[in-house]
Formats: structure tokens, sequence, C-alpha cells
């Protein structure tokens, strides 16, 4: 649902500083979706250790990690298969309240290319829902 606010709508149309910050936040969009495919495809590996019984523990928690259970000996990868999710990725990079327009680019890169994930992110409706999420709309 967007939410048509003069603000908002002078922002959109506003060009230069605000402009350049877009830029740097949508680079950081993407890395944040790279990440994420990177430890989907396990090329990389979410921060933690294991114990002396092969249980996995994250070496950062955040709000996302509440609910997952501690792990056991029957379930010694449960903060592993966390650590390698949307959410936890988005929280490690700062960027949870995005976490919608981060799955809409990673489908786009993984279906697509990098090229279509790059017009989507510069299209005006992902930038009013970028600025809504800033304000707290």
């Amino acid at each position: 649902m967007s939410v048509h606010v003069p603000s908002i709508d002078a922002a959109l149309s506003a060009e230069g500083v605000a402009y350049d910050v877009y830029a740097v936040l949508t680079e950081r969009i993407k890395e944040c979706a790279y990440e994420y495919i990177a430890r989907h495809k396990r090329r990389t590996h979410p921060a933690g250790g294991f114990d002396s019984a092969g249980r996995f523990t994250l070496s950062k928690r955040y709000d996302c990690c509440a609910g997952i259970r501690s792990p056991s000996r029957a379930f010694p990868y449960s903060e592993n298969t966390h650590g390698r999710s949307l959410c936890h990725v988005a929280h490690e990079f700062g960027l949870a309240r995005y976490e919608s327009i981060l799955r809409k680019v990673v489908n786009r890169i993984n279906k697509i290319g990098e090229a279509e994930a790059d017009a989507f992110l510069k299209s005006k409706s992902v930038k009013r829902k970028v600025l809504e999420a800033d304000l707290g709309f």
C-alpha cells in the first residue's frame, strides 16, 4: 500500500545528495543479496563455530534469532541453517526493514540477472517503498 505523503513525493523528484545516498543504499542491498545467494549455495558461511559435540553456534545474534531453537545433539545445525536465511543476512547488513525488496532483488538476480535487479532498484515504486520504510509507514 502506497501512502502519498508530500515529503515522500518531493524526495522522489529531488536530485543530488538524496540520489547519492540512494545509490549507496542500492549497492548495499545488492551486496546483501549476493551474500545471501552465496550462503544459500554454501560458498560462504555464517560467522560462528562448532563445539566439541559438533553443535554450531552463531557468533552474533540479532532480533531474528530469538525464536530459533538452541543447538542440541539431535539438531546441531539449527543456528547454522538460520544463519543462511535472508532474514539473518539482512540483519547482519542492517537492512532488515528492506527484506521484501531484498527478496525481490534475489529473485531477479537468480532468474534474469544483475541488469534486471539494477532496473528494479531504480524504479520509482521501489524508491517509494524504501522511503516509506525509512519513515516508518
